[in-house]
């Protein structure tokens, strides 16, 4: 119902199960301080979560608005391409939150492929993850490029398949939850789809 009802914002809900989808379900337990129950849910990477039954509909709603009313922390660009049964996609990040992002604050390149295919809610089934952390630290102001692959991907069908980058940090340092501050998606065939402002909504059930 709310993907349908945010369909024209810049908003993405996902959803995946723990075995493929296990570090978005880390960031969950990170960030909410304990184990509620599934559906677990969140926004912008554990900024906002929810678990366990609530009334889904209204506190989505509400989380997504409070995202939506935030300002990014980055820049994100990406390009991706099929590579057999692989996806390979180059990101680059421009750090535009203020703090320097690095190994100290658990600073993170996330690159998430997704299919148009209904699993459970939202029909878009996260079908793999990889990540890279950011080396050094990379200053307000400064970008880094990075490489990220996933192999071994079995979509149901390759036309309908997506690729999500996003970049993520605690802001507390390396503890407590974490943070989304920009994320962009691309197709399968090298072509920038679009930038996505805050927030990127993960449901993983």
């Amino acid at each position: 119902m709310l993907a349908a009802e945010y369909a024209d914002a810049p908003v993405l809900f996902l959803e995946g199960t723990a075995d493929v989808s296990h570090e978005r379900l880390h960031r969950w337990l990170d960030s909410h301080g304990g184990w509620a129950g599934y559906p677990a849910a969140m926004v912008d990477s554990g900024q906002q979560t929810v678990g366990g039954r609530v009334d889904y509909a209204a506190r989505y709603r509400e989380m997504v608005q409070t995202s939506m009313a935030r300002e990014p922390g980055a820049e994100v660009s990406v390009t991706c391409g099929r590579d057999g049964d692989a996806v390979a996609a180059t990101v680059a990040v421009r750090n535009t939150s203020g703090a320097p992002l690095s190994s100290e604050n658990d600073a993170t390149v996330h690159l998430l492929v997704y299919e148009h295919a209904r699993q459970l809610w939202t029909g878009r089934t996260i079908r793999g993850v990889a990540n890279a952390s950011i080396a050094g630290s990379l200053g307000s102001g400064a970008t880094q490029v990075f490489a990220l692959r996933i192999d071994d991907l079995a979509p149901d069908d390759w036309a309908q398949v997506r690729a999500v980058a996003l970049v993520d940090y605690r802001p507390d340092g390396d503890v407590g939850r974490y943070d989304m501050l920009q994320a962009a998606q691309c197709d399968c065939s090298g072509s920038t789809l679009s930038g996505l402002a805050l927030p990127l909504v993960i449901n993983g059930g």
